[in-house]
């Protein structure tokens, strides 16, 4: 599918240019539609989503009759807020500026004349930006199914756990009243290394699936000691399971000492949380992560699951 680019402007003159500028950066790898106001645009815009199409970027001027380039953008992030937002002009005012920067989440600000190679680059800046937010997107659902099965199985070990308690209770009893039958002893050992054999399947299942996630995670108590690393998580620390296991998370993952007080909070509370976008520099380049904090409550123990997706 290929997404559109919106250009907004009452002058067709300018619009002509703008298409002519951008054909040159997408070529055929976007649609590019034209509106000579805001109330055109807003039905290109439907006209798109009725499709199942989705519009990128939106580049509109500021001052327009009916509709303003604000008004517009205003509506837009109504319509669908990760849709990029350029503004152009060269009469807006410092006020206008902040307020349309506040309540659209405008991408960026360009001022008329602009300069060709400025425009562009920002373009693409803005349509790179949209394709990563749609693949974030699409990851966080595939992570979000991956949790779901996660706890499904974290239910089925506890049942898991319950079932093996009952055998183990059972082979004590049939033990002690079936000392002199052989033949029943044997088979109450073979029907508690059966239930033994499936839980350590299940175990090695939900381990694997663990350590096949490409996201970060890492199982606390509520002293927040390391209670399980996933292969990612041993990549990114440099730390083996083994000589993670039972270390404090400031210790093994020191980067993550800043969420301390936030999973105290979330096991105390058993409410989830989330730390979008956080900010660290490695080697001189800043890197954005987002942090997502799930409670955890496992036979009577509480602790939390940290997933640090880059």
């Amino acid at each position: 599918m290929k997404f559109t680019i919106i250009c907004v402007d009452d002058e067709q003159i300018v619009l002509k240019s703008l298409k002519s500028e951008l054909m040159e950066l997408v070529k055929n790898d976007y649609v590019i539609e034209l509106a000579e106001s805001g109330e055109d645009a807003i039905e290109i815009f439907e006209e798109v989503q009725k499709n199942n199409g989705a519009v990128a970027v939106i580049i509109t001027d500021f001052v327009m009759p009916g509709l303003s380039g604000y008004q517009l953008l205003e509506r837009i992030q109504e319509i669908s807020p990760t849709t990029e937002k350029i503004m152009l002009t060269g009469r807006a005012t410092t006020d206008g500026i902040i307020n349309t920067i506040n309540a659209t989440q405008l991408f960026r600000f360009i001022a008329k004349p602009w300069d060709k190679q400025y425009l562009l680059s920002t373009v693409n800046e803005a349509l790179h930006s949209y394709r990563q937010g749609v693949l974030l997107r699409q990851q966080q659902r595939e992570l979000q199914h991956n949790y779901e099965q996660l706890t499904q199985l974290v239910k089925d070990k506890d049942q898991l756990a319950i079932e093996l308690e009952f055998f183990n209770q059972r082979l004590e009893h049939r033990t002690a009243e079936l000392t002199a039958s052989n033949s029943s002893l044997v088979k109450e050992i073979a029907d508690h290394q059966q239930a033994r054999e499936q839980l350590e399947r299940r175990k090695n299942y939900l381990r694997n699936i663990i350590d096949s996630m490409p996201s970060v995670l890492i199982g606390v108590d509520q002293d927040a000691r390391v209670t399980q690393w996933n292969n990612e998580a041993q990549r990114v620390a440099g730390l083996s399971a083994e000589d993670a296991h039972g270390q404090l998370l400031t210790q093994a993952f020191p980067s993550l000492s800043c969420e301390l007080e936030t999973l105290r909070d979330t096991i105390k509370t058993r409410t989830q949380s989330k730390d979008n976008r956080r900010t660290y520099t490695q080697g001189g380049e800043t890197y954005y992560q987002d942090v997502t904090i799930f409670p955890l409550i496992a036979n009577g123990v509480e602790g939390a699951v940290i997933r640090l997706d880059d």
